[in-house]
């Protein structure tokens, strides 16, 4: 009986614009689908029903920064805002790196990044990037012959407990954890009559904030300008932050990356319900509004 491999094959490696760019940890096909078109008969009780306009669902992948080639450009393409439009294809291959299948699609653009919290007492948790990107189109086939997922130039992975922050007013050596901020694209759709497929556009995007959690031993470190930009009820020019979050192996020394926060601002202050002898150290948040931010390897320009 010939071998008829099963849709859960364990290796997947993207491409985009014809290029490799390594393997993804995990991902989630689009769903296809069309609108139900509902219509009475004349006299008769009976509804017709037939399949009107077209649609499929985003495109999701978990993938490794520490890559660091094409498909990390196109991710940060949104914090950056300078979006990128790309084809590509996500290929299943099976134990030996035969491809098997493919899904393509044309005219893709992310639409959401997500970065794992940095928490420096989660040691073994690798640095893995959630995204989205929505296409035009969605085209599954089969396919052969050795998938060549050829992987970035920094082999070293990433780690999400290691890091050092910089750029705020007061102690920075007691940040417990660092909360990137999500973001998400608007798209705006439309149809031709020509076609059922929807012309995706790119309209605009939402940043979320930067959290930063400490241990409550900088307290009195950060709180006089704390009181000052909350309590005036304003933000001055010079209020603003430029922060940095450089990444670092595992002995701590070396630096692997960096992400760059430009425009932070302070909106918000808040300390956890304290109780008496709790088995728990006390600490306090700080929330920044952020206009944008950026992701640098060690290396670069």
């Amino acid at each position: 009986m010939a071998y008829r491999p099963s849709h859960a094959l364990g290796n997947y490696a993207i491409e985009l614009n014809g290029m490799t760019g390594g393997w993804v940890n995990s991902v989630e096909f689009p769903t296809l689908k069309l609108d139900q078109v509902d219509s009475k008969t004349s006299a008769a009780v009976d509804t017709a029903k037939s399949g009107g306009n077209y649609s499929h669902t985003a495109y999701k992948a978990s993938y490794s920064i520490s890559e660091t080639n094409n498909v990390v450009d196109a991710i940060m393409s949104l914090p950056r805002k300078q979006v990128l439009t790309f084809d590509g294809a996500i290929i299943s291959a099976d134990q030996n790196f035969e491809g098997k299948r493919r899904c393509d699609w044309t005219v893709g653009h992310i639409t959401s990044v997500k970065f794992p919290k940095f928490s420096a007492s989660e040691g073994k948790k690798a640095l893995m990037v959630d995204f989205e990107w929505e296409a035009e189109t969605c085209e599954f086939s089969k396919t052969s012959g050795k998938v060549a997922g050829t992987q970035g130039k920094l082999h070293k992975k990433f780690n999400s407990a290691f890091f050092r922050f910089e750029g705020l007013p007061g102690e920075c050596e007691w940040i417990t954890d660092v909360e990137i901020p999500a973001i998400t694209a608007k798209t705006a759709k439309e149809r031709y009559g020509a076609t059922r497929f929807e012309a995706l556009h790119f309209a605009n995007c939402d940043i979320g904030d930067l959290e930063l959690t400490f241990s409550s031993r900088s307290f009195d470190s950060h709180l006089a300008y704390v009181q000052k930009v909350i309590r005036d009820g304003k933000l001055d020019p010079g209020e603003y932050l430029d922060c940095e979050l450089h990444m670092l192996d595992n002995s701590g020394a070396n630096e692997l990356g960096s992400i760059q926060f430009f425009g932070c601002g302070l909106k918000e202050f808040s300390m956890p319900k304290l109780e008496a002898n709790k088995e728990e150290t006390a600490k306090f948040t700080l929330k920044f509004s952020v206009e944008r931010f950026d992701l640098k390897f060690k290396g670069d320009a």
